[in-house]
């Protein structure tokens, strides 16, 4: 299910931004298949481990797919998902919003982006392998702003390391 294109701004997971995820999910889930398979004539705790790493595997290609037929649609009075798993949240909701980072290398120039939106059962996560993730970012500063959400010092600090004044909201 695709949003109507003149509402709000429409965002997007590239599949070159998932081949990764694909790719790990797909040589996990086939290396663990064939032992897995052959794991039922030995002891019962081992099929049951290697089910379960299967599971993992499986389930991270299933998230991934998920987001790669999802649509996020952010506009003036809310912020949206269209597609297997549908979510919506009102700016006037005032929802909790997180901005975090997650370094992968020490000197912590390498590593990634992951909003999380939340108004009460409703919570979404969105990262920054999302297209044009930085402009998406400023659309949620100028929504803080707007609605005078409040923001902890971290997020404060990570939408500032990401060039992003939530003041200003630009």
């Amino acid at each position: 299910m695709r949003p109507p294109a003149d509402d709000g701004t429409q965002y997007w997971y590239p599949l070159a931004n998932l081949a990764g995820d694909y790719i790990r999910s797909a040589i996990g889930f086939l290396l663990l298949l064939a032992p897995t398979l052959y794991s039922f004539d030995s002891h019962w705790i081992v099929s049951l481990i290697l089910l379960s790493l299967l599971f993992l595997f499986g389930s991270f290609g299933v998230v991934t797919a998920i987001k790669q037929y999802s649509a996020i649609v952010v506009s003036f009075n809310k912020i949206e998902i269209f597609g297997p798993r549908g979510k919506s949240i009102a700016w006037t909701d005032h929802p909790e919003i997180q901005l975090k980072y997650y370094s992968t290398s020490r000197d912590k120039a390498k590593g990634w982006y992951q909003v999380n939106i939340k108004s009460g059962a409703t919570s979404m996560k969105i990262d920054s392998s999302l297209h044009d993730f930085h402009d998406f970012m400023v659309k949620i500063a100028r929504a803080i702003n707007q609605n005078q959400i409040v923001v902890g010092p971290l997020t404060q600090e990570n939408f500032s390391s990401m060039g992003i004044d939530l003041d200003g909201a630009g």
